[in-house]
């Protein structure tokens, strides 16, 4: 089996029956034993075809996330012995390194755990899981880079809804953590509790990725796609291990070269127009009116990573489960000219993000697409006084 075509859909209607048996019926031991044969069998690519698993389910997110642990618990015989190429590609190498460093660093956090009652320990454990705080990177690197690949080719994109959504409630459980230890007085049971669900949740993640996700990556994936992949990654830091050696991007326009963008405003060659787009002190996003993602700027210190995997991208599948219904509420309002523009503004590691969307519409006010505008306004607002001299 090494495609979704391949999935053998008698059995897709058994395992869907024991999904449907196992949550409803009081015997789940039973359950298990009548159809233990198929599920010693079960793979990656069947469960991703698993009707809880399809954009139609009526499960919802909060559901899935909390019977995941334990039904990946009763897959594991088949996923364990499912066979893949761990080495289909250096980045997939790179991608597992990383998994194997961040359970490294689990591990002697675990032993810090036990005397985190002496003052010392508290303060080593809360710098041990601060270095961990760079898992972030690991999360934007498959939101960004492998997720929009895998969207193409899988049959619904809700597992890839739920991994994202797990991300998200890790890093927001290692935030309490670490709020939690600067504190003068701890809770020290509640912080083992939360110590306890971070520890596991992580780990959790790691084992879904390299026993569901990287598995069918590497099935679904071709060698062209790794290789643009790798170079994408190359952007984003490497989690506790070397980075990966990767030749860089090209920063050439294409073949457009030759042609000019004329406005009224003047006229550019297509490498100016590049160059200054590159250099705006904006992170600019374009999405179009079928709401696919067709531009963003590659700007020096962008704030919120982008990739050119993106390129094409339903923009509901660029932004995690819980903010999608405030992305749809402002663009349903922008096409039907309720509304011009939306503002926010966030504190984002320790700076002031403005962040805008704009409803773009030609002459005749026909509506043609987003525009998403952030800046860090951090330096604007502490500006005083007045600055009238060069000072280099």
């Amino acid at each position: 089996m090494n495609s979704f075509k391949d999935v053998d859909q008698s059995r897709l209607v058994l395992l869907n029956r024991f999904m449907e048996e196992y949550r409803e019926s009081p015997d789940k031991k039973g359950v298990v034993e009548k159809y233990e044969e198929i599920l010693q069998d079960i793979t990656p690519l069947e469960i991703f075809s698993l009707n809880d698993y399809s954009t139609e389910t009526l499960l919802s997110l909060d559901q899935i996330k909390s019977e995941a642990g334990k039904f990946v618990n009763l897959f594991n015989h088949g996923l364990k012995k499912f066979s893949w190429n761990r080495a289909c590609s250096p980045l997939m190498e790179h991608f597992l390194k990383e998994n194997e460093a961040i359970r490294q660093h689990l591990g002697t956090m675990k032993e810090a755990v036990k005397t985190l009652n002496d003052p010392q320990s508290k303060r080593r454990f809360r710098a041990s899981l601060a270095q961990l705080a760079v898992v972030e990177n690991k999360f934007i690197k498959m939101q960004n880079i492998l997720f929009p690949i895998m969207e193409k080719k899988i049959p619904s994109t809700r597992p890839l809804t739920v991994l994202w959504s797990l991300h998200d409630d890790c890093k927001a459980l290692m935030d309490k953590i670490l709020s939690h230890l600067k504190q003068p007085e701890t809770d020290e049971k509640l912080l083992n509790k939360q110590i306890g669900e971070f520890y596991f949740l992580l780990m959790g993640i790691l084992y879904k990725e390299e026993h569901i996700l990287f598995p069918i990556a590497s099935y679904i994936i071709n060698k062209e796609e790794w290789e643009q992949m790798a170079m994408d990654a190359a952007a984003f830091p490497a989690v506790l291990i070397e980075p990966l050696p990767t030749e860089e991007r090209s920063r050439k326009p294409g073949a457009s070269d030759s042609h000019h963008f004329k406005d009224l405003t003047g006229t550019l060659n297509f490498e100016q127009l590049a160059l200054i787009m590159r250099h705006l002190p904006i992170d600019i996003t374009f999405v179009d009116e079928h709401n696919r993602v067709t531009y963003y700027n590659e700007t020096t210190n962008r704030l919120f990573p982008r990739t050119p995997a993106v390129i094409g991208r339903s923009v509901e599948l660029c932004h995690p489960e819980k903010s999608v219904h405030v992305v749809k509420k402002i663009i349903e309002s922008f096409r039907l000219g309720l509304a011009d523009q939306a503002e926010f503004w966030i504190e984002y590691k320790n700076r002031f993000i403005y962040i805008v969307y704009y409803a773009l519409r030609d002459e005749q006010n026909n509506y043609k697409g987003v525009l998403e505008v952030t800046q860090d306004a951090t330096l604007i607002r502490s500006l005083q006084g007045q600055k009238r001299l060069l000072d280099w």
